[in-house]
């Protein structure tokens, strides 16, 4: 029965989050049983479930993992492209005149383009919070993150920047480089002390 299913999963000192019946067919019933389960839980978990006589173990998924999958930010039009009017207003031939607009004036950028709104998010993955020194893509998952919190609180679109370079001089070349791109940089979860030196570099710049 579904309550030995449940005692095997207390027996593991595992606490059910959620329990949900899919499908019941002659007599027999789908449970979807989500549990708060980390790296260091017991996997034998499942092979005690599918032993026992009244229950069979179908799969199972990683709600986190799930919810990384394809990554958790994207690229969206501010308006819906969907007329040969608008497309040719937001790309060739029209956005030939603010182009030229914009030559003749930089500040119109902040006006006519994502500029204003748009942050870097730029890291080397060198003190990623809690995981130490992983790498610049390794911690992508983080600045994603980072990124998804500036859409859905502030209306700000934040671009993860990964650098895989940690020599402070080269650090701010690079970052100076791809400024023109951005309404403001953020630099994240670099090690100290080279962080300081990297923040002062870019201030003199």
């Amino acid at each position: 029965s579904l309550a030995r299913v449940l005692q095997v999963i207390a027996d593991a000192g595992l606490a059910i989050e959620h329990l949900t019946a899919l499908r019941r067919d002659q007599g027999k019933t789908l449970w979807e049983i989500t549990v708060d389960m980390d790296e260091e839980a017991d996997r034998s978990l499942y092979e005690r479930i599918g032993q026992l006589p009244i229950a069979r173990f179908v799969g199972k998924s990683d709600r986190v993992f799930n919810r990384h999958r394809g990554g958790k930010i994207r690229t969206v039009a501010s308006a819906p492209i969907n007329t040969q009017q608008m497309l040719r207003d937001v790309y060739t031939p029209g956005v030939a005149r603010v182009c030229l607009a914009i030559q003749k004036d930089p500040a119109a950028a902040w006006e006519y383009t994502a500029l204003g709104s748009t942050v870097a998010v730029v890291t080397n993955g060198t003190a990623v919070l809690g995981l130490g020194s992983i790498g610049a893509l390794a911690g992508l998952p983080v600045m994603e993150g980072k990124a998804a919190l500036f859409a859905e609180l502030a209306g700000i679109n934040g671009v993860p920047i990964l650098l895989d370079e940690t020599e402070p001089k080269r650090v701010a070349d690079i970052v100076s480089g791809i400024a023109t791109s951005f309404g403001a940089i953020q630099l994240e979860d670099f090690a100290a002390p080279e962080c300081f030196e990297i923040e002062r570099l870019l201030r003199e710049r």
